[in-house]
């Protein structure tokens, strides 16, 4: 639910074809986005799901939705940590390397990041069919803890969120 008295605030020097314009890019995207977190959690893919989680947090802070902001907060902490899960178990063995790498992550944690394997074999080296195997089990198993009712939390609060700001623009004059 919009913080009203927040958007008004923020918005009330601009004029109504810009907030317009805002709500419909919102109202574009939205779909996008949960399209987008849907796919990362039927690909099993930590890292993309929790970039894209942030995409959406970061938008519905924008929009004063304190509900939908939370959802998609706890969407990309449950990824973030998943992440460091699967490290944790599949570096087991390698502690030095493991605490370069948890390291390493930390500090890049703004930049996006493509698929785990990926980033773990700039660390690893390439991984041998076995491992691949477990990390692909090891994502299967942390992306099924609980995010797909994450993600259904978040995709109805944002959708909310999407019909809220269209009420509002038509009491603002928009179509």
């Amino acid at each position: 639910m919009i913080d009203k008295q927040q958007f008004n605030n923020t918005f009330q020097y601009y004029e109504a074809d810009m907030i317009i314009e805002i709500i419909d890019m919102y109202a574009e995207e939205q779909p996008h986005l949960i399209q987008l977190l849907e796919q990362n959690l039927e690909d099993h893919d930590l890292i993309e799901l929790k970039w894209n989680a942030h995409s959406l947090k970061g938008i519905c802070a924008q929009l004063f939705d304190p509900v939908a902001q939370e959802h998609a907060k706890t969407l990309e902490d449950a990824a973030l940590k998943s992440i460091f899960n699967v490290i944790d178990i599949l570096l087991q063995d390698a502690p030095e390397t493991l605490a370069r790498l948890k390291k390493e992550y930390d500090y890049m944690k703004i930049y996006p990041l493509r698929p785990l394997k990926k980033f773990l074999a700039g660390f690893l080296g390439s991984f041998s069919e076995e491992d691949t195997v477990k990390l692909e089990e090891l994502e299967k198993r942390f992306v099924a803890n609980g995010m797909p009712q994450m993600l259904s939390d978040l995709k109805a609060s944002s959708s909310m969120l999407k019909e809220e700001l269209l009420v509002m623009k038509k009491e603002i004059g928009g179509k």
